[in-house]
């Protein structure tokens, strides 16, 4: 029988891995499972050989499940066989019980304890606040869904990730995890702009948006128009988001890698994140661009080289792209909007019109229920009343608020504010406490990687100015990833001869 021995911690006793009679056990039960679920459909089967495969990575190597999970959560796969490919989907949320691994290992056998990160209680404080607000919601089965997905989606990614995320390796791992689910995702509709074949979804690989934008072309069938790329997501500008996030995260990994090859590797993956992001044709998304990379020039974290090779490829980016350009001039309509012309101008974008409408809403809606909010995924109910009476654009649906700070004011109240930024500003502090942390032991990638997680959480606060807060699962992943990068430089110490994180008590 193998022994393993605890990563980091050299007075770890020994745990012995699964005999090979539990192993065989396990592969006759899960081929006896492949095997009907092969014959009810091959799309099936093939996640479940899919998921044999993971399993005996996930049994021969625990922190597996981590890279696994990060890069099926973040390329948004598994809702995409459960959409496209008629995979239940109980069945393909099921994935992210392979962190019960890691967990159980780390938490029960190696007795390490729970991570308790400074975020935790906050986000536990926000879960009372919704509850507080289904109290007096109009709809308590609306709330009550909402309260159930921030679980799910929220505090159990954020728990689960933080507690199995405790070394520099396995952190090291997930960050790799979520370059690769970038390059994944970008890879179809990179085909689809080459070879115009919007007309096909790639079996969810390849989602659109449902209509196209004018660019001012003309051609010999009439004005050019061009679609939005949604990828996995299904979200224009959600891909869009996810995209960006990874610039800095890739950006800094690079430039904090010794090794030549995996310098190249997260430059290149970085750029194919870059490029489907530039695919998704988000104007929300360039000006969340605009302010990161301002604050990175701010810090300092950008030497002029590089603003010039970024300066470079924004202008190549045009030039291979011109449809970009076109679709970010419609900004200027902004100030038309408020300027009192907005009955006589008909050019105004229509799309920019709703977005103000609803932010405005929002607003009024969070002046009216100041303490905590309508409830949780309430404002659409509200969004009529209130923005129809604007002037500005008639609301003929329930819409949400498009705006992430401007949502939770409506839905969740002050008391839901103070929990969501108090969370976001302890793991900012943590990360960049962390690489400085770093920076004094001599580890320029931990620290670089500690400075990416703080920027992607920047170009996620960003761009949720302009949307609001669906997808939760995203934006806790990353969450969480930060918070780990500040838990595990709090818990190392000088670096020596096979010791990685310094105590076995895990909480902080």
């Amino acid at each position: 029988m193998t022994d393993v021995r605890s990563v980091g911690t050299p007075n770890a006793s020994r745990v012995s891995t699964p005999s090979k009679a539990l192993v065989a056990i396990c592969a006759v039960g899960v081929a006896l499972v492949t095997t009907l679920l092969v014959l009810n459909g091959p799309a099936v089967g093939l996640v479940a050989v899919a998921a044999l495969l993971i399993v005996f990575c996930v049994i021969k190597s625990p922190d597996m499940a981590v890279f696994v999970v990060v890069f099926i959560l973040y390329s948004n796969i598994a809702a995409v066989a459960s959409r496209f490919h008629g995979v239940p989907q109980a069945v393909a949320a099921l994935f992210i019980l392979l962190l019960a691994v890691p967990f159980v290992r780390d938490a029960v056998v190696r007795r390490q304890g729970l991570v308790l990160t400074h975020a935790l209680p906050l986000i536990v404080s926000l879960l009372v606040v919704q509850v507080l607000g289904a109290l007096f919601s109009e709809n308590i089965e609306v709330t009550r869904a909402a309260i159930m997905e921030f679980v799910a989606e929220g505090l159990l990614v954020y728990f689960l990730i933080t507690n199995v995320v405790r070394t520099p390796r396995v952190l090291r791992l997930a960050v790799w995890a979520l370059l690769l689910a970038g390059f994944v995702t970008t890879l179809v509709p990179i085909y689809q702009q080459l070879s115009g074949s919007f007309q096909h979804q790639y079996g969810g690989f390849g989602q659109l948006s449902e209509t196209a934008f004018r660019t001012g072309e003309v051609t010999s069938s009439g004005e050019g128009r061009q679609f939005r790329i949604a990828a996995t997501i299904g979200e224009q500008n959600r891909y869009a988001q996810n995209m960006l996030m990874l610039l800095p995260l890739g950006f800094l990994l690079c430039l904090g890698t010794r090794s030549k090859k995996w310098r190249l590797l997260a430059l290149g993956l970085t750029g194919f994140a870059a490029v489907g992001f530039l695919l998704a044709f988000s104007r929300g998304g360039a000006v969340a661009f605009v302010l990161v990379t301002g604050v990175m020039v701010l810090m300092r974290v950008f030497a002029w080289r590089h603003a010039l090779v970024c300066g470079l490829a924004l202008m190549l980016a045009f030039v291979a792209l011109p449809q970009y350009w076109a679709r970010l001039t419609t900004l200027s309509d902004v100030s038309t909007i408020f300027s009192g012309t907005i009955s006589t101008d008909e050019n105004v974008d229509s799309a920019l019109k709703g977005r103000v409408t609803e932010m405005v809403a929002a607003a009024l809606v969070f002046a009216d229920h100041p303490v905590v909010g309508v409830g949780p995924r309430m404002f659409k109910f509200y969004s009529q009343e209130y923005g129809n009476e604007l002037g500005i654009r008639q609301l003929k649906e329930a819409r949400k608020a498009h705006s992430l700070y401007l949502e939770i004011a409506a839905e969740n109240g002050a008391l839901g504010i103070v929990c969501f930024f108090g969370m976001v500003a302890v793991t900012l502090g943590g990360t960049l406490r962390a690489r400085r942390r770093w920076l004094d032991m001599g580890d320029v990638e931990m620290a670089n990687i500690s400075l990416g997680l703080f920027f992607a959480l920047m170009a996620y606060l960003a761009s949720a100015l302009f949307l609001h807060l669906s997808y939760i699962r995203f934006f806790y992943l990353v969450l969480a990833l930060a918070g780990s990068a500040a838990w595990i430089a709090r818990h190392t110490g000088l670096p020596r001869q096979g010791a990685e994180i310094e105590g076995h008590v895990a909480a902080d």
